[in-house]
């Protein structure tokens, strides 16, 4: 089996658009060669037509294979090809690519993987203030909502909170004290992300400091943590005043707020 490219890359390819590359295929043997499957080590890539092809010996095919970035940045994956190959029934072809954004768009800032495996709540507090600090990936940048994951066992259908969000131009770590906009809020349901609108508030550096602040209830844990790939942008007060990270309130030593931000870009 002879496989060319031995990597693909694919470049810079506007966020919500697709580009596509030929992966070739050789069968050098002298029986026929099957592909049981070829499989992307991420989503963004995609190869369709693959699984169970069969190639005639010295015959060659070509599959295409489909780069659809998701949010900005470098992208590097693998495609794994398996086969009846005896010498090398497995082979590995990197994968690379970089989506950049075009124009006005409307995204949403997260610190999250979309996965939280725990909830947590500040001991002996009677109120909390949860922030995330979120940045987008280039201005002016206009906020536009906040989304909100209630965990089932936090705040219950409705329950009311108070929505912030703010400007912290500077980006620096350190948040100070933030001068919030406030908004009402009601949680309708809990399980998944929950959308609220809130006055439209643009920067031109920095980032969005985003959140709410709630009474706690005895025996509830009212926001849900990703504790994966911790980027030490989520922070939590007890009186408005003073934020700190969460590992240093003791919260949870290490993790992500499950809290974003939709913003629109320019």
């Amino acid at each position: 089996m002879e496989i060319t490219p031995l990597s693909l890359a694919f470049g810079e390819t506007a966020v919500g658009e697709t580009r596509e590359l030929p992966l070739t295929i050789r069968n050098s043997g002298t029986g026929a060669l099957q592909i049981q499957s070829i499989t992307p080590t991420l989503p963004q890539f995609v190869i369709t037509g693959a699984s169970n092809a069969v190639i005639a010996a010295g015959a060659q095919l070509s599959f295409p294979v489909r780069f659809s970035p998701a949010a900005a940045g470098l992208v590097t994956g693998a495609l794994t090809v398996a086969s009846n190959d005896p010498a090398r029934p497995a082979f590995t072809v990197p994968v690379t690519g970089t989506g950049v954004l075009t124009g006005a768009q409307t995204l949403v800032l997260q610190i999250d993987d979309g996965i939280f495996e725990r909830t947590v709540s500040i001991p002996d507090a009677t109120e909390a203030h949860w922030i995330n600090r979120l940045t987008p990936p280039r201005y002016p940048a206009t906020l536009k909502a906040i989304q909100i994951f209630f965990p089932s066992d936090g705040m219950v259908v409705g329950d009311t909170f108070t929505l912030l969000s703010s400007a912290h131009t500077g980006g620096a770590a350190g948040i100070g004290t933030p001068t919030f906009r406030t908004g009402n809020g009601r949680v309708p349901r809990t399980g998944e992300f929950v959308e609220f609108q809130v006055p439209e508030l643009t920067i031109d550096s920095g980032d969005f400091l985003v959140g709410f602040t709630a009474p706690i209830a005895p025996g509830q844990r009212p926001m849900a943590v990703d504790i994966s790939g911790y980027q030490s942008r989520s922070y939590a007060s007890l009186n408005g005043s003073v934020f700190q990270p969460i590992h240093i309130l003791s919260v949870v030593s290490q993790g992500n707020f499950a809290i974003r931000a939709l913003v629109d870009v320019k």
